[in-house]
């Protein structure tokens, strides 16, 4: 796996495509990771495609990708993100607003731990050479309050066209992302920080491109699309906890089942109680997996090791929270109420327990 990709999504700019690719290639050169140039060109009318073609002769690890119809930038950014392969993945505008020196940057704060890296316009130490005009600063103000209100995004700069995703970042939320329009960043941040990813936001250069493709149309078009990145994000939560649900149940069953079972072949009370229980976290352990949490296969002997031991754990604490809640429970309220208490425990402590560490620290959901 190389070490960085860079996708610069590409509309009718053949007047800044060459300049752009020039000084991203001679950036890239002079360092001493690997690295390929991925331009998704988006259905553009002019001579870009044409122009980046014959770049691919004289720039070193330059690829295009193209097709005819202009589908919007979520779609471009997309395209080049899934087709990537790099461990550290960028995506760019095609003006270059922000030079591509500022992946230096974000690429410390990738191995510092960060998943997603955010070049920012609106934090301390940025710098701005050319700003908008104030009409774009008003609009873009009040979209960032929208924004920060309606899908209560920590992110001060979402629209920034300088974002760095870790290899596993990208696969994750790129292949959830729907939005083809300007208002992707915010889904992919959203979905980002739903799935527990870690964000953090830096100060960059940056300078105003005076020949924007923004409209305000194209502002109100952003704003329906917040309003349904919002909606689809309750849905994701929704039915994400009630799959959760389901395959605790089976799980119950399975246990169930188990106990039932094992007693015909084995006569060693904590032994049968033991492998039933492992039995349900097997079956809680797959289901969530290719189920709940969507990820159709865990790849590598080490990844299913690590996973499969972080939920035996995390499974160990819920057995652990079970037994000392309904321990206490009989001591308070007397034997003859056991069969409330565990219920109850259950549902108020081991659920919200499981619900959590599964999403914040084994699927990071």
């Amino acid at each position: 796996m190389i070490e960085l990709s860079v996708i610069i999504p590409a509309f009718n700019e053949a007047g800044q495509i060459e300049k752009t690719l020039r000084n991203v290639s001679s950036y890239l050169e002079s360092q001493s990771y690997s690295y390929e140039i991925i331009v998704v060109n988006d259905g553009s009318r002019d001579s870009t495609s044409t122009i980046v073609d014959k770049l691919t002769e004289s720039i070193k690890n330059l690829r295009q990708i193209s097709y005819e119809e202009n589908r919007g930038k979520g779609y471009a950014v997309r395209t080049g993100m899934r087709s990537a392969t790099g461990k550290r993945r960028l995506f760019m505008d095609a003006d270059g607003s922000t030079p591509i020196s500022e992946v230096a940057q974000l690429r410390k704060f990738i191995d510092e731990g960060y998943d997603v890296v955010v070049g920012s316009r609106r934090v301390q130490g940025s710098k701005i050479n050319i700003d908008q005009p104030p009409y774009r600063l008003f609009l873009g103000w009040i979209f960032r309050t929208l924004i920060m209100t309606v899908v209560n995004l920590d992110v001060r700069d979402s629209q920034n066209g300088f974002k760095l995703f870790s290899s596993e970042a990208a696969d994750a939320l790129f292949s959830r992302q729907t939005i083809n329009g300007w208002a992707f960043d915010v889904e992919v941040l959203a979905l980002a920080q739903l799935l527990g990813f870690k964000i953090k936001e830096v100060p960059i250069e940056w300078t105003d491109d005076r020949h924007s493709k923004m409209t305000l149309f194209g502002m109100f078009k952003m704003l329906i699309e917040v309003a349904w990145i919002k909606y689809t994000i309750q849905k994701l939560k929704l039915l994400m906890f009630g799959r959760f649900v389901v395959v605790g149940t089976v799980g119950y069953l399975v246990n169930a089942l188990f106990l039932e079972l094992f007693p015909r072949i084995i006569n060693i009370e904590p032994l049968i109680w033991i492998l039933a229980t492992e039995m349900a976290i097997i079956s809680n352990f797959i289901w969530n997996n290719v189920w709940t949490f969507g990820e159709k296969k865990i790849v590598g002997a080490k990844s299913v090791a690590k996973k499969f031991g972080q939920f035996n754990l995390t499974s160990g604490g819920a057995l652990i929270i079970q037994t000392v809640l309904g321990t206490v429970g009989v001591a308070i309220f007397g034997a003859e109420y056991r069969q409330l208490i565990l219920p109850v425990i259950i549902l108020l402590a081991v659920v919200p327990y499981n619900w959590y560490m599964y999403r914040k620290y084994i699927w990071r959901v």
